[in-house]
């Protein structure tokens, strides 16, 4: 039996910006995901993505993904993922709100960077397999991934005048910048319980262990020999988060916090099988349903996202006879309105 999951989901975004004296950056992007159900058990998402960049030069990128799913009962689930390229964003943010994802995707920035004078942006290559069982108002999930990624984009807080050619200036800050700390491969896993306090509320705690980058101690003149004098190490992770839904005003809010050696870089990555994301430091996601205007066909959400705002994980490195400031996440605090139609 072959099944059509209809309608299929497609986007298109813009961007362009500039920032100092920086050239314009220009980026285009169009998405597509559809889903299939292969069997009584067996469930096939897949989807793909073309970026445009035009930064110094024109370049193209391609990245398509796939996600299996097998329900072996109704309660344990096998799942396998695959991602090429830049990592899809389709139901990441929010796992139960696949329209949330949506906008997420939309919104996506490509992570340019420079090497040496020249454009590059950052590409990974995924495969993730998991496992996840529910039992009563409890889930268990578990998952290894191997990931490996080129051109790596990392920010960036760098006193002025060293490595020129290889520090782009950060198109939404003016003060950071991002640089390319070059080749990464990393095998990681993943086991989480995630326990229901109710219709309105949700517990969740994770145990991970990754590859990490163990930052060089000697000063390094040259840009090259920085990326290459990083040894990679081990390291676990613990997170705890809580997730909810006001039942008096409809907020919806996502809380976590993650305990991991801040001393190491953790280049951050997306999760392919939607388990919990690992992400530095305290972070806090807020969404606020806005009463609709009468006579107006749609309806209005606020959204903010404050991201690592203990500042953790800034890892200190010599650069040129002075301190450059590695930062996997940045604090920030973002907001926006959406209109859903």
């Amino acid at each position: 039996m072959r099944q059509m999951f209809l309608p299929a989901r497609a986007g298109l975004a813009f961007f362009t910006g500039r920032s100092g004296a920086a050239p314009a950056l220009r980026t285009m992007t169009v998405s597509a995901s559809d889903r299939q159900k292969l069997g009584d058990s067996l469930e096939l998402e897949y989807g793909a993505s073309l970026e445009a960049v035009s930064f110094i030069e024109h370049l193209n990128y391609f990245s398509p993904y796939a996600r299996m799913s097998y329900a072996h009962s109704d309660a344990s689930t096998f799942l396998i993922g695959f991602s090429s390229g830049v990592p899809p964003m389709t139901g990441m943010e929010w796992p139960t709100d696949d329209f949330q994802g949506d906008l997420a995707a939309l919104s996506a920035f490509p992570r340019v960077s420079l090497r040496g004078g020249t454009a590059s942006v950052q590409r990974s290559e995924n495969v993730e397999i998991g496992y996840r069982r529910k039992s009563g108002s409890r889930t268990y999930a578990i998952g290894v991934y191997r990931e490996r990624a080129s051109n790596v984009a990392l920010n960036a807080l760098a006193p002025a005048g060293i490595y020129s050619a290889d520090l782009l200036p950060d198109l939404f800050s003016s003060r950071n910048s991002i640089f390319n700390i070059g080749d990464f491969e990393r095998f990681g896993y993943v086991a989480s319980l995630t326990q229901n306090l109710g219709d309105n509320l949700s517990a969740s705690a994770a145990y991970g262990n990754r590859e990490v980058l163990a930052p060089p101690i000697t000063d390094f003149p040259g840009a090259d020999q920085l990326r290459s004098g990083f040894d990679r190490r081990r390291r676990g992770w613990v997170s705890a988060t809580l997730a909810g839904t006001s039942p008096w005003t409809g907020t919806r809010f996502v809380t976590s916090y993650e305990w991991t050696d801040y001393s190491m870089l953790a280049p951050m990555r997306r999760d392919l099988l939607q388990y919990l994301s690992s992400e530095p430091g305290w972070n806090v996601r807020l969404r606020q349903p806005i009463p609709s205007i009468p006579g107006m066909r749609g309806r209005l959400e606020a959204t903010a996202e404050l991201r690592n705002l203990l500042a953790q994980g800034y890892v200190p490195v010599n650069a040129q006879g002075k301190r450059l400031l590695l930062v996997p996440s940045p604090r920030s605090i973002r907001g926006g309105l959406s209109f859903i139609f």
